[in-house]
C-alpha cells in the first residue's frame, strides 16, 4: 500500500477528531481523562470511511510489515494508557530492599556495587548510572528506557514466533495481545528488574535460533551474553542455569562445539567471577546471600508458632526461627551476634538489608530450613502449595500495584483481560496475599495454557535432548530452550519463594505464549493435512 494512503488515512482521522472535539469541548477540556472517551466516536467517524475503502491494502501492508504494525499498536496503546492516567512509578528507588540507597549511589557508587552481597549487581549498576548521569531527571530516563525495553520485547517476541514457523497472522495476534495486556503495561511502568529480564530472555531466544541456523559467532556471543545479563540481574538465574544451556548445546551440536565454547567462555567467566567474589568475601558462592531467608518463608508456612517454639526449646531450631525473615536489624538484637563495623557504608548501614549481619542471619535461616526438610519434609508442602497458588494468579495482581493507582486506572481492561484470557473468575480489590484462600482469584485458563505449553514443549524437548534428534535442529533446540526455562523458573520460583510468585512467572510468560501458539499451529497444520 502506498505510504501516501496511510498518511491520508491518519490526517483524515486526526482532522475530524480535532474538528469534532472542539465543536463540543473547549480545548482546555479535550485533554482531560473523562472527555477522551468522548473523542472516540469522532476517531471512528474520521477513520472509518478511509479504512473501509482501503481495508485490504492496509491489511496487506501491515502483514508484510509486522514491525510497523507492532510499533503502531504499541505507540497507540501507550498514548491511550498515559491519557487515562497511567504513570511511571519510580518510587521503588527510595525504599526497595533490593536497591542500593540513592545517597550511596551518589556518594559511594562503585564500592557499594562491589561489596553488595544481597543482589546481583547489574540492575543497581543501571540505577547508579542514571542517578549520577541524569540528576533530577531520573524518573524520565527510567521511563524512556523501560519503554524502549518493552518495544524490544514486543519485536523480539514476534521475531521469535516467526522464526519458529508460526503463521504471521497468528504471531501478530499473539504479540499484540501481549503488548496491550495490563501486565505488560503495569510492569513497563514500574522500576523493577523482572520486565527487563523478560526482554533479555526473549532476545536470547531469538539469537539462539540465529546461532543455530548459520553458526555465526556473533549471534552466539549475544545469546550467551544475554544469559549472563540475566544471571547478573536477578538471583533466580543461577550460574548452574547458564551451565545447563552450555551443556545442552555441546550435547546436541557436537559438530560446532568449538564455536559454542568460544561464545560461552566470556559470559561464563564473568558470572563465575561474581560467584567467586561472594565466596571469598562472604563465604557464600551465590549471587545473593538472601537465599536462606527466602527459603525459610516457604518452610515456615507448615509450622505453627507453638511448633517452632517447641523445636527451639528442644534445640532443633535456633531462636532466629521465631522471627519472620526480612525484618529490621534491630529485631534480631540479642538473637544473632552483631557484625563488626567494616568502614564500608553499604555493609554498616543499620537500616539497610545490605548490612553485613544479614549474611549470618540468612545462613542461620538456611540451617533451620535444612533441619526441617531433613527431619520432617512434609512440613514443606503447605508452603509449596501456597507458592503455586500465587504462581497461577495474574501478574497484574502483584501487591505493589495496589499501592499505586496504575492498576486502578486500567480498571475494566485489567478485569476483562484477566477474565477472558486468563480465566480469573473473581477480581480482587486488595492484595491477594490478604485474601487466602480464594481459588477464584487464580487464572483457570492460565493453568490450561500452562499445561498445553508444558506438554507441547516436552514433546519437542525430550527427543531433542535425549535422542539428539537431528531434524530441524534450530527449531527443536530453541523450543527446548523455551521449555527448560519454563520448567526452571516454575520450580525455582515456587520452591524457594512465596508471595510474589506471579512476578517470577512474568519472566516466562512470553515463552508460554510462544509454546501455546506453536501447539495450536501444529494442531491446525494436522487438521489441514487430514
Amino acid at each position: 500500500m502506498p505510504h501516501a494512503r496511510l498518511i491520508s488515512f491518519g490526517l483524515g482521522a486526526g482532522t475530524l477528531i480535532i474538528v469534532g472535539s472542539t465543536a463540543f469541548y473547549p480545548m482546555t477540556m479535550v485533554t482531560s481523562v473523562p472527555n477522551l472517551w468522548g473523542l472516540l466516536p469522532w476517531a471512528v467517524l474520521g477513520g472509518l470511511p478511509t479504512l473501509y475503502c482501503n481495508y485490504f491494502r492496509i491489511r496487506a501492508y501491515f502483514i508484510c510489515h509486522p514491525k510497523v504494525l507492532i510499533t503502531t499498536v504499541f505507540a497507540f496503546s501507550r498514548v491511550v494508557t498515559y491519557a487515562i492516567g497511567v504513570r511511571y512509578d519510580g518510587t521503588s528507588l527510595d525504599g526497595f530492599w533490593q536497591y542500593i540507597s540513592p545517597s550511596l549511589l551518589k556518594t559511594d557508587f562503585l564500592r557499594s556495587l562491589f561489596y553488595m552481597h544481597s543482589q546481583p549487581p547489574l540492575f543497581n549498576l543501571f540505577l547508579g548510572l542514571v542517578v549520577n548521569l541524569f540528576p533530577g531527571s531520573e524518573v524520565i530516563v527510567f521511563h524512556v528506557v523501560f519503554i524502549a525495553i518493552s518495544l524490544v520485547l514486543a519485536l523480539a517476541l514476534n521475531a521469535l514466533m516467526e522464526r519458529l514457523g508460526m503463521r504471521r497472522q497468528m504471531s501478530l495476534l499473539l504479540t499484540i495481545l501481549f503488548v496491550v495486556s495490563p501486565t505488560a503495561i503495569l510492569y513497563e511502568n514500574w522500576l523493577m528488574y523482572n520486565y527487563p529480564v523478560t526482554s533479555v530472555l526473549c532476545v536470547a531466544a531469538v539469537f539462539l535460533h540465529r546461532f543455530l541456523s548459520d553458526w555465526n559467532l556473533r549471534d552466539g556471543l549475544v545469546f550467551f551474553g544475554a544469559l549472563a545479563i540475566a544471571c547478573g540481574t536477578i538471583s533466580t538465574f543461577h550460574l548452574l542455569w547458564l551451565v545447563m544451556f552450555v551443556i545442552m548445546l555441546l550435547w546436541t551440536c557436537r559438530h560446532a562445539w568449538k564455536k559454542v565454547l568460544i561464545a560461552c567462555s566470556l559470559p561464563l567467566l564473568l558470572v563465575g567471577a561474581l560467584y567467586g567474589k561472594n565466596l571469598v568475601l562472604y563465604g557464600s558462592p551465590t549471587s545473593s546471600t538472601w537465599f536462606g531467608m527466602s527459603l525459610w518463608r516457604v518452610v515456615a508456612n507448615g509450622l505453627s508458632t507453638d511448633e517452632i517454639n517447641a523445636a527451639i526449646t528442644a534445640g532443633r531450631l535456633s531462636p532466629t526461627a521465631r522471627i519472620m525473615p526480612f525484618q529490621q536489624l534491630s529485631t534480631y538484637r540479642g538473637v544473632v551476634s552483631s557484625a563488626p563495623p567494616t568502614g564500608i557504608p553499604i555493609l554498616d548501614a543499620k537500616n539497610s538489608y545490605h548490612h553485613l549481619a544479614y549474611v549470618g542471619i540468612s545462613k542461620q535461616y538456611l540451617i533451620d530450613s535444612i533441619t526441617i526438610l531433613r527431619t520432617n519434609p512434609t512440613l514443606y508442602i503447605p508452603g509449596i502449595k501456597q507458592s503455586w497458588y500465587f504462581f497461577f494468579t495474574p501478574s497484574s495482581d502483584q501487591p505493589w500495584f495496589y499501592a499505586n493507582t496504575n492498576r486502578a486506572k486500567l480498571g475494566y481492561l485489567d478485569r476483562a483481560y484477566n477474565l477472558v484470557l486468563l480465566g480469573q473468575m473473581d477480581y480482587p480489590t486488595s492484595p491477594i496475599v490478604f485474601n487466602l484462600p480464594n481459588e477464584a482469584f487464580q487464572g483457570r485458563l492460565l493453568m490450561v495454557w500452562y499445561g498445553i505449553a508444558l506438554l507441547y514443549g516436552l514433546g519437542v524437548t525430550a527427543p531433542t535432548i535425549l535422542l539428539r534428534f537431528p531434524r530441524s535442529r534450530p527449531f527443536a533446540i530453541t523450543v527446548a530452550f523455551l521449555w527448560l526455562n519454563v520448567v526452571y523458573v516454575s520450580l525455582v520460583g515456587t520452591l524457594f519463594e512465596v508471595g510474589e510468585n506471579s512476578r517470577f512467572r512474568l519472566m516466562i510468560d512470553p515463552f508460554l505464549l510462544v509454546l501455546v501458539g506453536l501447539a495450536f499451529t501444529e494442531v491446525l497444520r494436522r487438521i489441514r493435512r487430514a
